[in-house]
């Protein structure tokens, strides 16, 4: 879509690090605040969530007018001058630090909850083989499917590759009904 592999690599390692980092500990804090069930609720829409800024990058690769038009629309709807003279230029590492950024923290609450959940549905007796054994398997769907995700996008394009995992999260998102109700135990 135009970024250098050094912009790509610098964002994920920089910025996607320290946010993965500070989304562990706030997940950490805030988990032990509202409980596993409705951390598992409020993060997973917040990971849902963030796929969607990478469908919003793709949309303005194809379509490089279309945030100053919303910036342009959004200034006229206030009334005020504020963004005359507001310039957007594709790529835009600030908006790739934005997406990445955004969904890193979204992951390390995630992961953060994630974890606790497995510890909690472990057995006292066998922890530790037990969470290596949820560890594993929960990496087993990421392995497979980093294999078909080229044939993916070649098929149906970034946007609709990122639209397409929108739509696959949403499947874990309505299990949680079962195994972790939102009012249910902390």
């Amino acid at each position: 879509m135009g970024y250098t592999k050094t912009q790509i690599g610098m964002v994920n390692k920089v910025v996607g690090l320290w946010s993965m980092v500070l989304g562990g500990i706030v997940g950490g804090i805030l988990m032990l605040k509202i409980g596993i069930n409705k951390a598992l609720w409020l993060f997973g829409v917040g990971q849902i969530v963030t796929i969607l800024g990478y469908v919003l990058i793709a949309h303005v690769w194809l379509h490089p007018d279309f945030i100053p038009n919303i910036v342009s629309w959004w200034g006229g709807l206030w009334g005020s001058g504020a963004f005359e003279n507001f310039e957007f230029e594709f790529p835009s590492v600030t908006l790739l630090s934005l997406v990445v950024g955004g969904e890193a923290l979204g992951a390390g609450l995630g992961t953060a909850c994630f974890v606790a959940y497995m510890c909690r549905e472990t057995n006292r007796s066998y922890v530790a083989t037990q969470l290596a054994l949820f560890t594993a398997l929960s990496a087993i769907p990421r392995t497979v499917c980093v294999a078909v995700t080229g044939y993916i996008i070649n098929w149906a394009g970034w946007e609709n590759f990122f639209i397409i995992c929108f739509a696959l999260a949403i499947p874990g998102m309505v299990m949680l009904i079962r195994i972790a109700p939102y009012n249910g135990e902390k």
